[in-house]
């Protein structure tokens, strides 16, 4: 479902006006508001532990969300640059 809504949309093969950073920006958010991207995605043990007062808490990470978020700011930050385009390979 991401590969469909997110990759295919905004692959090489797309003109530059149809990967506008505008469109990248509302289709990652509504992956990042997606309930089956959560459902989808598995959550993974960090590799470093954080050192608390009760001992180590292991932070938990679901790389799929933090990869969406990451596209999230990064098109908030473009999105109203002139024909800025988005490309994802």
């Amino acid at each position: 479902m991401i590969q469909d809504r997110l990759v295919v949309p905004f692959s090489q093969h797309e003109a530059p006006a149809k990967r506008s950073v505008r469109r990248f920006q509302d289709v990652v958010s509504g992956l990042v508001g997606d309930p089956e991207v959560y459902t989808g995605t598995l959550w993974s043990d960090s590799p470093d532990a954080v050192t608390t007062s009760s001992g180590e808490l292991n932070l938990r990470a679901n790389a799929a969300l933090s990869v969406l978020r990451h596209f999230r700011w990064v098109a908030g930050v473009y999105a109203d640059v002139p024909e800025a385009s988005a490309l994802l390979r």
